[in-house]
C-alpha cells in the first residue's frame, strides 16, 4: 500500500525544487552571490553573500525574498512547470 506524504515531506520536496531552480537561474545569468547581494541592497534588502548561498542551497526562502531575488536577477517570469520539474 502506498503511503501518503506528510506535509513536511511535501515541503522538503518543494524546497529542493526551489533550490535547483535558483541555482540554475543564477548560473544561466552568470551571477555571483556577491552580485545578487549588491543588487538587493539597491532595493533596500540586506542579505549577505553567505546568507544567500545558504538559502540557495536549502531552498528555504520566503516568497517575498524569492520574488525580489528573481527580480534583481532580471527574471521576467517564472515558469511554474519548469520549477516543478526535477531538474
Amino acid at each position: 500500500m502506498k503511503r501518503k506524504k506528510t506535509i513536511t515531506q511535501g515541503l522538503v520536496a518543494r524546497e529542493k525544487k526551489v533550490s535547483r531552480y535558483l541555482k540554475l537561474r543564477k548560473k544561466l545569468r552568470v551571477l555571483s552571490f556577491e552580485e545578487i547581494s549588491e543588487r538587493l541592497k539597491l532595493i533596500d534588502i540586506i542579505q549577505s553573500r553567505e546568507n544567500l548561498s545558504n538559502k540557495f542551497q536549502t531552498g528555504r526562502i520566503s516568497a517575498s525574498l524569492l520574488f525580489s531575488i528573481l527580480d534583481v536577477m532580471n527574471e521576467e517570469f517564472i515558469d511554474l512547470q519548469d520549477l516543478n520539474k526535477s531538474i
